[in-house]
């Protein structure tokens, strides 16, 4: 994945502090990328759900993502 050798990163941090950015810019180069998305809810909230929805037209088709929800 990168010079350093890394093959995983996790990244941790508060509510809308730019964890998802930072770790996408991470991996931007990757030629392959396996994304862990962990968000639960957005049925009843129009704003969370609207919050996902940008997150996920972000990520590459070539992506593998998995929507784990609250069992990460």
């Amino acid at each position: 994945m990168s010079a350093d050798g890394w093959s995983s990163v996790l990244v941790l941090g508060g509510i809308r502090s730019g964890k998802s950015a930072f770790a996408e810019a991470l991996v931007a180069g990757a030629a392959s990328v396996r994304y862990v998305a962990t968000a639960v809810g957005g049925e009843e909230d129009p704003e969370w759900r609207a919050r996902i929805e940008t997150h996920q037209r972000r990520r590459p088709q070539s992506w593998t993502t998995e929507e784990t929800g609250a069992d990460p």
